[in-house]
């Protein structure tokens, strides 16, 4: 269960249903997300014409929630799937079923418990979740202070390199983006268009380095509710003919746009593991990102990449300043960071284990509905 607002969905549905006989439950999906080998059970929210509204969600959910169980008690599942702790994960907890596999996905755990209705509902997900699905010690932390069992964890980072590596170079053949000749770089921010997210500094750091570099572009791969005052953003500060925005794309195109970027930015207030980041970093890309826990993980400043405040403007446009003036040593950041993801990710190494892990959760006792 979950939103099909995610692109790397399809990543664990379709691993899921090498395994499993699998049925995705989800309220008015986004159209981004395909899947090989699974239709999507969509429940239809009375209130559908609002849903994409963050006044709305809440409400989106709980109207639906008849509709989702019934949907839930005509699947029979062996096992429950929730994904986001305080939305899918906090309803697949409430439908009862068990066992109930939690899919934890960061800011559901890192920034929703800061509200205490939101903090209710994830710590009803976790008391109630036979195995927790963490990609990153930021989230293992958090789940465990809001009561989370460490024994009941599995650790997933969501990349397959071995996907992403069939893909063959797509420089100069992206649909959206420039193609990037000799003095334009351009810089690529993929996140969602929300507060956490924090995608204003990049576009107010990006307005700063047009000074020295006239030619450069930016491209915002994301949408969101702050995507309009984003464009807005952009008008003020005479930036038109240099930002794209180009709506959510489907994974492949995000890979075409790392393969066309010089630098991959990301401004977050928090984040657990994020896939965009090993994205670029096993394409290759030089990264600059906010200096939080969970890059931390992945990112040793002036090694394989960059961090910075994220409240500072300054800081950020400084990193990416260095990147574009020294390319030889953004070139060897970004090679040590492709040798690091190597030896730190194995997809089907650790989606086998889980999938055992899930198997040995499906007894008789714990079939009990």
């Amino acid at each position: 269960m979950h939103s099909g607002f995610s692109p790397f969905d399809s990543l664990f549905v379709d691993m899921l249903s090498e395994h499993f006989d699998v049925t995705y439950l989800t309220i008015n999906p986004h159209p981004i997300v395909r899947f090989k080998a699974v239709e999507p059970t969509v429940v239809k929210s009375p209130l559908a014409f609002a849903f994409g509204s963050a006044t709305m969600r809440p409400l989106d959910y709980l109207v639906s929630w008849p509709s989702l169980r019934s949907a839930i008690l005509r699947s029979k599942p062996d096992v429950i799937v929730g994904c986001y702790a305080t939305t899918y994960g906090f309803l697949a907890a409430l439908s009862g079923f068990r066992p109930f596999v939690l899919m934890v996905y960061g800011s559901d755990v890192l920034v929703d418990p800061l509200d205490s209705v939101k903090s209710r509902a994830v710590r009803y997900a976790i008391s109630h979740a036979d195995l927790i699905v963490v990609d990153s010690k930021a989230e293992s932390g958090a789940t465990i202070a809001l009561g989370g069992d460490s024994r009941k964890f599995f650790s997933l980072p969501w990349i397959d390199l071995e996907w992403v590596s069939r893909i063959g170079s797509q420089r100069g053949l992206a649909s959206h983006g420039p193609s990037g000749p000799a003095g334009k770089p351009m810089l690529l921010c993929v996140r969602y268009h929300e507060p956490v997210y924090n995608v204003a500094l990049v576009v107010r750091a990006f307005s700063t380095v047009r000074s020295k570099y006239p030619n450069a572009v930016l491209v915002l791969a994301g949408h969101g509710s702050l995507t309009s005052s984003l464009q807005k953003l952009v008008n003020e500060l005479g930036l038109n003919d240099a930002v794209l925005f180009t709506g959510l794309l489907p994974r492949r195109e995000v890979i075409a746009l790392l393969d066309q970027a010089d630098i991959y930015v990301s401004a977050s207030f928090s984040d657990g593991t994020s896939a965009s980041l090993l994205e670029a970093m096993s394409r290759g890309v030089p990264v600059v990102v906010s200096d939080i826990p969970g890059n931390r993980e992945w990112v040793r400043e002036g090694e394989n990449g960059l961090l910075f405040d994220p409240h500072s403007d300054d800081m950020l446009t400084e990193k990416i300043m260095l990147l574009l003036d020294k390319r030889t040593v953004a070139d060897q950041m970004s090679r040590q960071a492709e040798i690091d993801l190597s030896q730190k990710v194995d997809w089907r190494r650790d989606t086998d284990k889980f999938v055992s892990r899930v198997l040995g959760l499906i007894t008789p006792s714990n079939q009990a509905r």
